[in-house]
């Protein structure tokens, strides 16, 4: 709501400021956020996050398997098992299982920090590209479609932008 009130305080402010004579007042809209997911810079820093993180997901699901194995091992085994090999194989899974967790937990924050630090810096280049084009384009202001009511096909660059970050 914050972001739809400054994009339409900053269109009505820029439409009463005198133009020169005859002067047109461009006005466009991006989709940054398909900017984010489709543009090259973007698609490459998922890949190579996947890359980084494929090994250690890996590891994960082998811990899953052995976690979930074990404990079939005990649901069917457990009863007719002598007492020490039970509680060997129950403390077993006891650790495998908190292995498992830490490992999860330790993966998903390492995620998020790679990600968002990938990200940022995507998201300046994004910036940098949409001001390039704006530029290039003579576009007065430019608005992210997601705090636009309506804007006809006509003023959306984003492909514009998409095609600039192909080479960045």
């Amino acid at each position: 709501m914050r972001n739809l009130f400054l994009a339409m305080s900053a269109a009505i402010a820029l439409s009463c400021t005198p133009l020169a004579h005859g002067a047109e007042f461009r006005i466009a809209v991006v989709n940054t956020q398909r900017i984010l997911n489709e543009s090259a810079p973007a698609v490459r820093a998922v890949q190579k996050l996947k890359k980084e993180f494929e090994p250690r997901q890996m590891q994960i699901q082998k811990l899953t398997t052995q976690v979930r194995d074990l404990q079939a091992t005990l649901e069917k085994q457990g009863a007719s098992m002598n007492e020490a090999d039970r509680r060997k194989n129950e403390r077993d899974l006891a650790d495998l299982s908190l292995q498992l967790q830490h490992a999860q937990r330790d993966f998903s924050e390492d995620l998020t920090l790679a990600r968002n630090q990938a990200f940022a810096s995507v998201s300046g280049t994004v910036q940098k590209a949409i001001v390039q084009v704006g530029q290039s384009g003579h576009y007065d202001l430019i608005v992210d479609k997601g705090s636009v009511l309506y804007a006809s096909p006509r003023a959306d660059i984003t492909d514009k932008v998409i095609r600039a970050l192909a080479s960045k």
